[in-house]
This record gives structure tokens, sequence and C-alpha cells, in this order.
């Protein structure tokens, strides 16, 4: 399975016959204008920073909630988690995907705000890669976060939704994360290649370049 983040929550995962887009962003999110295709595109919640399927070209689905999907082979799972709040009071349901692809399952937190509670941590621990908020400000912080990952135990665990240099947003840099874990500063992947064989016997962090569109 190929790994590439394109920034904010927006990752593709491929195989070789399958794709998935995570969280296609819109031109607000400040990566630019995203244009990429997949088999299947998942939305976590509505916001135009996470919702812009009409940038990913032959979808076949557009999934946008709980429940169980199969599409072209694809097996993802929808989970109900906490609400985001936004500034203006607003609340936005969030969705969490279980996507298994190449005999592993990866864990899609999208938009969470608060550490899972007991019944959906039962519904996410299968996950051997995690792709978690780690920037704050709406989502969770960097210390829940960590607690997320005590509690899943990932193999692998990629962070997302943070500031990136010359990203001029108010979220937190992937740096308190890493301390949390104890994880010393890394070099940036420009995206990851990995099989279940060469899964991390350990937890262990991959910081990811975000790849232009």
């Amino acid at each position: 399975m190929d790994i590439n983040w394109y920034g904010h929550s927006c990752f593709k995962l491929r195989s070789r016959d399958v794709s998935v887009v995570t969280d296609p962003y819109g031109p607000s999110a400040g990566f630019g204008s995203l244009k990429s295709s997949a088999t299947v595109v998942t939305i976590s919640h509505d916001h135009p920073n996470h919702n812009n399927a009409r940038a990913v070209s032959d979808a076949r689905k557009i999934v946008s909630g709980p429940g169980e999907y199969e599409i072209a082979g694809l097996m993802i799972t929808g989970v109900a988690t906490s609400k985001l709040e936004l500034g203006d009071g607003r609340q936005l349901k969030n969705t969490a995907y279980l996507i298994q692809l190449d005999e592993m399952t990866v864990c899609h937190l999208g938009a969470i705000s608060s550490v899972p509670t007991n019944d959906e941590m039962e519904q996410l621990k299968d996950a051997e890669v995690l792709l978690l908020p780690v920037g704050g400000h709406g989502t969770v912080s960097a210390a829940q976060a960590s607690q997320i990952v005590s509690r899943l135990e990932p193999r692998l665990i990629i962070p997302m939704r943070y500031a990136v240099d010359g990203d001029e947003s108010q979220l937190d840099s992937a740096d308190a994360f890493c301390k949390e874990l104890g994880v010393e500063s890394q070099t940036l992947q420009p995206r990851i290649s990995i099989s279940r064989s060469g899964l991390p016997d350990e937890p262990t962090v991959m910081l990811l370049e975000p790849r232009k569109p």
C-alpha cells in the first residue's frame, strides 16, 4: 500500500487495483487546488476543508457517514465519534473510518475532538495504521492524541491536520505530539510504501511531507 499526504486531513491510500482519497479539501485549506482520482472518497464531516469530493475524479462511491460499505473489493466501516465544535458554536458530526487495504486496516479519525469512548475504542481497535489529527484548535490536542495512540496501539502512526511550513492556519505543529510520545524530530518522508509484513513491531510515528496536488 502506498500512502501519500496532500495536506490537512487528505490522504491517498493506494493498492494495485483500488485507491481511497480521504477528506479532500477546498481552496480555503491553504494547500492549493486539489486534483486527484480514486475508487472511493471518504468524508469525515461536512466542512469545506474536508468535503470537496468534486476534486476527486472517477470515484465509484462517496462515503460520508457511519455504516459498513463494500465497494470494488474495499471494506470500509464508518464509526460515529464526538462532534466537532466550531468557533461559532455550531457542531458537525464526525465519522472515523476503518479502511481495509492490502491485508491491513487503516483508521482515519477525521476531525475527532475528544478521546473516543470505550465503545468507540472497541470499534476502532483493530487498525494497524492510524491517521490522526494532532494540531488541536477544534480537534484533539497533542496530549489527547497521545492518549488515543496509547489505547489503540497501532503499529504505524501518521499525524495529520497540523501546521506545516508556509501554512497560515492557526493549528499547532506536530512537535508537541512527538514530544508527548517521546519521539525525536524526524525527516519528512515524501510517501510511505508499506506491506503487512513490513509493519513495525512497536508503535512508530512517521511524518509525511505534503504532496503538491
